[in-house]
């Protein structure tokens, strides 16, 4: 157990540093202070840095997926109402830590994309996980009745990803969850049935 507990220190303390300065600028010797762990274990449980980045972002990939199919899988709610409630706790969560990005794709992704494959590829796979989630709510929505069957619920799940996104950096770059609130009022007159 403390083999995975010290795995799991290092990647939170690495986690919350990372959000602040990004993954080039954060040193493993910062991240194993932080974490309280001497520089050989590091290398117990990681090949390299870029080993480490790539576990940081499945663990956080992982952990975003659940809390994704935590909201919109919810059978008890209309399949819009789950998308928008995602939205607004995300906005929530964003506005309580005072506009700080706590979204490592954000923070990451054109860094790390440009940095390693590797990284890039973690990534790349864990959006289309998330993507699969969103569009299977679009579409059952589209069977309900309560999301417009006009779209493809593929497309449709990208562009609720990708507005988010871009709005969460906008956020960031403001300092105001307004860029949140409007994604979201678009983002639900483009599901609803016209």
């Amino acid at each position: 157990m403390a083999c995975k507990d010290t795995r799991n220190m290092l990647l939170r303390a690495a986690r919350r540093i990372i959000l602040t300065r990004g993954f080039a600028a954060t040193g493993l010797s910062e991240i194993l202070a932080a974490a309280g762990v001497p520089k050989g274990s590091f290398y117990h449980y990681f090949k390299s840095k870029e080993d480490f980045g790539a576990e940081l972002l499945k663990s956080y990939l992982e952990e975003q997926e659940a809390f994704i199919r935590q909201c919109l899988t919810m059978t008890s709610m209309d399949p819009l109402e789950r998308i928008v409630m995602y939205m607004e706790k995300s906005r929530a969560l964003l506005e309580r830590n005072q506009c700080r990005q706590s979204c490592l794709i954000v923070k990451l992704g054109a860094e790390v994309s440009d940095l390693s494959e590797t990284m890039r590829n973690v990534q790349r796979d864990g959006v289309r996980r998330w993507l699969d989630v969103y569009a299977e709510c679009v579409r059952e929505g589209q069977q309900a009745g309560s999301i417009n069957r006009n779209l493809d619920a593929s497309q449709a799940a990208a562009l609720i990803h990708d507005l988010w996104q871009g709005a969460s950096v906008r956020m960031q770059i403001d300092q105001d969850t307004a860029p949140l609130e409007n994604a979201a009022l678009i983002i639900r007159r483009l599901l609803t049935p016209h």
